[in-house]
């Protein structure tokens, strides 16, 4: 299977019962652990703990951002 738009991701995952906090219209402030922001067509892989927020990937595409976050999830790994 291929993703590659956040819509096909949140699709995906919407079928598969995987809580979407991961992307933006998802994402609240209070949310913990990995995030995605777009700024200026930059997608901006994060990390925040206990308040703290680390940026872990930067992709210039959405197809880029939805297949890593697909195959990290495909995975299982924990950042």
């Amino acid at each position: 299977m291929k993703i590659s738009t956040i819509s096909e991701l949140e699709n995906w995952m919407s079928k598969n019962g995987i809580k979407n906090t991961f992307t933006p219209k998802n994402r609240f402030v209070s949310d913990e652990g990995l995030g995605l922001e777009i700024i200026d067509g930059l997608y901006i892989l994060y990390f925040i703990e206990r308040g703290e927020r680390q940026n872990i990937e930067y992709f210039k595409t959405e197809k880029d951002v939805a297949e890593f976050i697909f195959d990290f999830l495909k995975s299982g790994e924990a950042y």
